[in-house]
């Protein structure tokens, strides 16, 4: 691992754990400075906007495959030519946009009319404005961020990053004690946005000078870059259905209150899907490369698995924790109204891990350009998913649809994708999961003990949670450390204490 790469994976996880601590916080402010009508409000329209982000046809990581294949190879043309078409095609898809939402613009009304008042479907159609110009300016700053990952230059990337997770909170705080609106947290998160894009930009321009040129009309180039596209795209808005599909049957059918305890939970495990997505992110040009030097399979096979052992460790823990404090947590940080959201939580994290836990797979297939049957199984289950919670919701409530979508999770990443693996990559599976079962069955008896301890030290305040948060965390590492590393993990693990205990010496 390059230096790059070594300091922008501590900078990913220390941007992760701020993102989090800042979240927690920012959530809670907006709850308390507007009224539930209005959280729902913005996260409503917020779900419905995730659609459009997908729109920009997986651009990043078609740029980190191939302009980096060619810049690698010295063939700067082709790589020049990679981002003059990138750069086309990201203004073909802005005007895409705009068109499309146009049309939704003017039907926003009909879409939420048995759930929304005048007054909120009035702002919700502002708001929807403001998040259009965000999209386009996200799409367009997701390239130049593809752009800097191809160069590994992770150091100023997270550092950019980091900036935006502390002072867009803060900016947004000040605005709504002023104006306590919907309207205007979205305004400052623009505002934003457009500045940060704006530094990135002048970074890829003026740092590492890159060439947008347009040579000539590569058909090979643009069928492959075109081919790869339309499968993460797909396979992009069936993860938003998956997602964001949920929050607005939950608008449509219940109420903005409803989507409010609905997207606290979808705030938690989008907080679990960040920490098991640092790793994935962080290898995907090692993954890339790895593939164009024509690697040995076993050799990814064997990366797959160790980085599948490690975020098994990370995420395991987190939602372990989460299964004996979450309902406690969210009492403390939002509040009795939203103790629902524990269970909806609940029902998507668990199966879902599967998919956090194989997240480098994920990456590995883009590479192989083998990304097609996951987006056309991805797309077949969403369709369903949908269409099953329509139904039900009414019937069974908000935790039901969360349970649909959680058993078809298992479904598809447990059994579906695994035996795609297993049998077309040519990865051994049975060895993959009995390098894991260990860890899980680790993790579920220390689960149901600190259950049992629960019955009997009752959690009445902050100090109380965090006791038992504390010897939660110190039976998991005991367990981790001299039960379930191995080698290599204890060798991370020394490394990581010589490091603290240089750092220490040192001060």
């Amino acid at each position: 691992m390059n230096n790059e790469r070594r300091i922008g994976t501590i900078l990913s996880y220390i941007i992760v754990i701020s993102n989090i601590l800042v979240g927690l916080i920012y959530v809670s402010l907006l709850i308390k400075y507007l009224s539930i009508e209005q959280y729902g409000l913005y996260r409503l329209i917020g779900s419905l906007m995730v659609y459009f982000t997908v729109l920009d046809f997986g651009i990043s990581n078609v740029v980190i495959k191939y302009y980096n294949k060619y810049r690698l190879s010295g063939e700067n043309e082709k790589a020049n030519n990679v981002l003059a078409f990138s750069f086309i095609w990201i203004c073909i898809v802005s005007v895409f946009i705009l068109l499309i939402s146009l049309f939704v613009y003017f039907h926003i009304g009909n879409i939420f009319s048995g759930s929304l008042t005048v007054s909120e479907i009035y702002e919700a159609k502002i708001i929807f404005l403001l998040l259009i110009f965000n999209v386009i300016i996200t799409i367009f700053g997701n390239l130049l961020s593809a752009i800097i990952t191809s160069y590994e230059k992770f150091i100023f990337l997270k550092s950019c990053l980091f900036m935006q997770v502390i002072f867009q909170p803060i900016l947004v705080f000040i605005g709504i004690k002023i104006i306590p609106t919907a309207i205007n947290v979205v305004l400052i998160q623009t505002l934003v946005n457009l500045l940060f894009i704006a530094v990135k930009l002048y970074f890829c321009f003026y740092k590492i000078r890159i060439k947008v040129k347009y040579y000539y009309f590569d058909k090979v180039i643009i069928r492959e870059m075109g081919f790869l596209s339309v499968q993460i795209f797909l396979s992009s808005i069936v993860d938003q259905i998956f997602w964001q599909g949920n929050q607005i049957i939950v608008g449509s059918s219940l109420g903005t209150g409803e989507v409010a305890v609905y997207s606290i939970a979808v705030q938690i495990y989008m907080i679990y899907l960040t920490i098991g997505c640092v790793l994935q992110t962080m290898l995907s040009t090692k993954v890339f490369n790895m593939v164009e030097a024509d690697r040995n399979n076993i050799e990814i096979y064997n990366l797959f698995v160790k980085v599948s052992r490690l975020q098994a460790i990370l995420l395991l823990c987190i939602l372990g924790g989460f299964i004996i404090f979450g309902e406690a947590f969210i009492q403390i940080w939002a509040g009795k109204k939203f103790l629902l959201s524990y269970k909806i939580a609940l029902a998507i994290m668990i199966p879902f891990s599967i998919s956090l836990i194989q997240s480098l797979g994920v990456i590995i297939l883009q590479a192989k350009n083998r990304y097609l049957f996951r987006t056309i199984a991805y797309m077949f289950f969403g369709v369903i998913n949908i269409v099953v919670n329509i139904f039900i919701i009414k019937l069974y409530g908000m935790v039901s649809i969360a349970i649909v979508t959680g058993l078809i999770y298992i479904f598809l990443d447990g059994f579906v994708m695994n035996m795609y693996y297993n049998f077309i990559l040519k990865f051994n599976m049975i060895r993959y999961w009995q390098s894991i079962i260990r860890i899980i069955l680790c993790v579920t008896i220390i689960i149901i003990i600190n259950l049992i301890l629960r019955e009997w030290i009752e959690i009445k305040d902050i100090y109380t949670f965090f006791a038992g948060i504390f010897i939660y965390l110190a039976m998991y590492f005991f367990a981790m450390r001299y039960i379930v590393f191995n080698d290599y993990e204890i060798y991370l693990y020394k490394v990581f204490i010589n490091k603290i205990k240089f750092l220490s010496i040192n001060k």
